[in-house]
């Protein structure tokens, strides 16, 4: 879980250079920020996983992913930049990333009207949180 409960991440993002395939956390790459909010945070033997709520302020590639895996908190099936084998080993069926916009909304470019779209969790990532419910949960 993140140190605090909710804040902001405010840590510049461009490819990486050591796999310029993926985006990284480089001091000369461009300013990303992204707020979060803690939804409840789940323990089992010795292991924690956070059901959290995220707000785009910018919007680099693979931004969310990339903040929580260089916090030490990569998003669950993220198989790049994740822990594939920690993940599967709790979570055997999981077919995807838990990264899912619950809500999107802009201006539309012509009519200056304001679009709101919003959606449920696909099953694969349900199933994840009903699982997690079963657990202990700490916050």
């Amino acid at each position: 879980s993140f140190q605090n409960p909710s804040g902001i991440i405010n840590l510049p993002i461009s490819r990486s250079i050591r796999d310029r395939k993926k985006m990284a956390v480089v001091q000369t790459g461009r300013e990303s920020i992204t707020e979060y909010q803690t939804i409840a945070v789940y323990s089992t033997h010795g292991v924690r996983y956070s059901h959290m709520s995220f707000m785009l302020k910018t919007g680099r590639t693979h931004q969310i992913r990339v903040h929580c895996a260089a916090l030490g908190h990569p998003v669950a099936g993220d198989r790049v930049y994740g822990n594939a084998a920690r993940d599967k080993k709790y979570f055997p069926t999981l077919q995807g990333q838990c990264l899912h916009a619950v809500c999107i909304g802009f201006i539309h470019p012509e009519t200056g009207e304001y679009l709101e779209f919003r959606t449920d969790y696909p099953a694969y990532f349900a199933q994840v949180l009903t699982k997690l419910q079963t657990w202990d949960k700490i916050i």
